[in-house]
């Protein structure tokens, strides 16, 4: 087959959390998977798809991205004329980021025009779940993306959890629970036919937990550390909890001045909420034992994986929660949210679960990991033998899906 991907914001960002992390990594894997494979990002000057630029490809090949080819490095050479090129086999445009609301509806009215199959990665319902996290704005695009994605011929949700929060928000605005997959068909086409399940338009993959290219550590850590290392990998966002984790360590700190733990902060700002940034920046001047390092490479962060004793994910709501399993995959045990697909994720083992909402419970938990060794290794240890999905797994399973639908 043919496949198109979507890149429009990886090809754009600096940054590499989240969404952004996803494609790239994803991005490299199917390339050594498909053969037929381009790069697309919309060009607003022209209004369509057009191949990423030499700067936008470079940008998209960081943190173990997509290699560099000559096809992806020509300058805005649009995707129409290699349309001609693509014979007697299926063509799939594939968006594994959100895609944006400028122009959306666009890229898949272009789809149908020509007769391509059309695919998305669906992460989560967070600010319809949550819309206190959100402003109105933020909450009513996402409600709009949400709907249109009943337009593509198939959703792949990162979870059980984030497929059935979608299947709910559908059937809330009145949308038909059973849906045709067939291509070249209306909206109305598709609620009139009920010969397919809906299970069969939205199927749930479960995100890979291998960190960036690197192979998993079979090793458990050594637990006679005389500084404890904590690590917290998340963008500092209001839903990630950065204010309770930090409250959690001082507290804890306060309460038992003996233990000599240190606390890195790693991961982007986010401009819906400026003053978390500003707060983290206000507590590390202050104290010398908390730093946030921002966005770093992948090398860089691997080596805090492993210089770490334990890792602390504080998030209180999300669609899957890589640096989770990021954490296990370089054998470190990780303190996470109990409910939700956090407690998916964690019942398999390595993880300290908490009601990370509280802030009590929360300090008690890391002075738990932190004073106990023996409860270090064995969560370490239940780390390192549990079987985690790689990302050449995730991307084989992708196109098998892909496939069995042409």
């Amino acid at each position: 087959m043919y496949l198109i991907i979507d890149v429009y914001s990886s090809a754009k960002l600096s940054e590499n959390s989240g969404i952004v992390r996803v494609t790239r990594r994803l991005s490299r894997e199917l390339q050594s998977l498909v053969d037929n494979i381009v790069f697309v990002v919309w060009d607003e000057d022209t209004n369509q798809y057009v191949l990423p630029s030499k700067k936008e490809y470079e940008q998209l090949s960081k943190f173990n991205g997509p290699i560099l080819g000559d096809k992806q490095a020509t300058e805005t050479t649009p995707l129409l004329s290699l349309l001609p090129e693509f014979k007697s086999k299926p063509i799939w445009l594939f968006f594994p980021e959100i895609i944006l609301a400028k122009y959306r509806k666009k890229a898949i009215h272009f789809a149908k025009n020509y007769g391509i199959y059309t695919a998305a990665i669906f992460y989560d319902a967070i600010p319809i779940l949550y819309p206190e996290l959100c402003n109105q704005p933020i909450r009513n695009t996402h409600s709009k993306y949400m709907l249109d994605l009943i337009e593509l011929d198939l959703v792949l949700p990162i979870s059980q959890f984030s497929a059935d929060c979608l299947r709910i928000y559908w059937e809330e605005m009145g949308i038909s629970t059973t849906l045709n997959t067939g291509i070249s068909t209306t909206l109305n086409d598709r609620m009139d036919r009920l010969n397919d399940r809906r299970e069969r338009f939205v199927i749930p993959i479960w995100l890979p937990g291998q960190f960036g290219n690197s192979s998993k550590s079979m090793e458990t850590l050594n637990a006679n550390q005389k500084t404890i290392n904590i690590l917290c990998v998340s963008t500092l966002e209001p839903r990630k909890n950065h204010k309770n984790l930090i409250n959690a360590f001082l507290k804890m700190q306060e309460s038992h001045p003996d233990l000599h733990c240190f606390l890195t902060l790693v991961g982007n700002s986010y401009n819906g909420s400026p003053e978390i940034a500003g707060y983290v920046k206000s507590i590390c001047k202050v104290y010398s034992n908390i730093q946030w390092l921002g966005i770093v490479e992948d090398n860089v962060l691997e080596k805090l994986y492993l210089n770490s004793d334990f890792t602390v994910y504080p998030s209180y709501i999300e669609g899957y929660g890589l640096p989770i399993m990021e954490s296990l995959w370089k054998g470190r045990p990780c303190i996470c949210h109990n409910k939700g697909v956090m407690a998916e994720l964690a019942k398999e083992g390595g993880c300290l679960m908490v009601d990370v909402n509280d802030v009590i419970s929360l300090s008690d938990a890391i002075y738990q990991l932190a004073s106990n060794k023996n409860l270090r290794f064995e969560l370490s240890k239940e780390a390192v033998c549990r079987d985690i999905k790689t990302w050449k797994e995730y991307a084989q399973t992708l196109i098998s899906i892909l496939l069995s639908f042409t």
